[in-house]
């Protein structure tokens, strides 16, 4: 079976992903679904998003759009119906279970996993080790990972191997040397090797050690965030049930909403914004597809969103952007009802308060100027006013 080294160290990849979305959630918000686009690349370091949006020539992400972030010339009134100031929750529909806190908690723990050397540790089921191996079939070398390579980590019983292998994993010390036979199946996607018998060479490096979650762990990994244990997991119930209502807000946003008009010009240049974001996307892509493979990756844009016809893309993008529109409008509709007010001041505030400095910013700002960025935090101070004035039964 040729597995190759990316392929079993999936394990490691997690552990790396997981403490890479952990710090990015202490800076992630999530905004309106165009906002999304923003917030992901720019927690990818992809600052003024040059790859994905670079200088837009053809659309005005502000146009249309006042300085405080509402739609010009209209009162919003008059294109929406909704009562807000009735919305109720449960409280125990938006509270994590145990399980999820316990997983959190646990796939946190994996991440600050140390490779032991100790000779005296047996390894066993569900431990994740790392390995270095020589796959030879009818003495022929198939698949190799060397120690100078840094090996490859390898969970017990994850089967990404075989069963064979797992079961010869277990009961053994770092530093031990065994080979293991794997027989591949009768149905292998390789015709040629089905049924064949590859004979594994492998020495164990060492075992990864996971800490205990406790107040030393927490002290020591997560004092920024916590003072104790029991604070780190009370902090990420609160973070989901936060995340929880706001989903909830949104969801009613939607649903209890009637939109009864749209403002024409502004749903047309809000699809303009999405054929030139998919457009510069599609671009991108193949541009990076045909410097690597020296071939395009897409024949058009609706085929990179999976879809089948110029009309079938034209509906999603129609139906995407007055998507937007309605959100938008039901939610200046809630800001000019409550006579909120979103001066340039409050944006910047609002954005740096979420994680970005001065210069991400500015950069942003010089990218969508201050009229979409003021909607977007618009937006979301409505939301906050709603998650502030819901009523949450126990």
């Amino acid at each position: 079976m040729n597995m190759s080294q990316n392929e079993i160290s999936k394990s490691k990849q997690k552990r790396l992903e997981i403490e890479k979305n952990r710090k990015a959630q202490k800076r992630q918000k999530a905004m309106s679904s165009l906002v999304v686009v923003l917030v992901i690349l720019a927690i990818a370091g992809i600052v003024a998003l040059g790859i994905y949006l670079h200088k837009q020539s053809e659309v005005s992400f502000g146009k249309y759009l006042e300085e405080d972030g509402t739609i010009e010339g209209i009162n919003a009134a008059d294109y929406v119906t909704m009562d807000y100031t009735s919305l109720s929750y449960n409280r125990a529909d938006l509270l994590p279970t145990e399980e999820t806190i316990s997983a959190d908690i646990e796939a946190l723990c994996d991440t600050y996993a140390t490779l032991s050397t100790d000779t005296t540790a047996a390894t066993k089921a569900g431990d994740t080790v790392n390995i270095s191996y020589r796959a030879t079939l009818d003495g022929v070398s198939y698949n190799e990972v060397t120690p100078e390579s840094g090996g490859t980590d390898y969970e017990i019983g994850s089967g990404v191997i075989s069963e064979e292998f797992d079961n010869a994993m277990i009961g053994r010390t770092i530093g031990e040397e065994f080979t293991v036979d794997v027989t591949l199946p009768a149905d292998y996607s390789d015709a040629a090797l089905a049924g064949a018998t590859l004979t594994y060479e492998v020495t164990l490096g060492g075992i990864y050690i996971v800490p205990e979650f406790d107040d030393a762990f927490v002290a020591l990994n997560l004092s920024e965030e916590a003072g104790s244990a029991e604070e780190y997991r009370q902090n990420l119930i609160d973070n989901y049930y936060e995340s929880n209502l706001r989903n909830a807000v949104i969801t009613s946003l939607e649903n209890d909403s009637v939109i009864t008009a749209y403002p024409e010009d502004y749903l047309e240049n809000m699809k303009k914004i999405y054929y030139s974001q998919n457009l510069q996307q599609f671009n991108s892509y193949n541009s990076m597809y045909y410097e690597y493979l020296g071939y395009n990756m897409y024949s058009s844009p609706y085929e990179m969103l999976g879809l089948t016809s110029q009309e079938e893309y034209d509906a999603y993008v129609t139906s995407a952007a007055t998507a937007d529109v309605e959100y938008f409008l039901v939610t200046q509709y809630i800001f000019e009802a409550e006579g909120m007010t979103n001066t340039p001041e409050e944006v910047k505030a609002y954005y740096i308060a979420n994680g970005y400095d001065d210069a991400t910013y500015n950069d942003m700002l010089a990218q969508y100027g201050i009229e979409y960025m003021a909607q977007l935090a618009m937006s979301e101070k409505v939301v906050s006013f709603l998650m502030e004035t819901a009523t949450i039964t126990e």
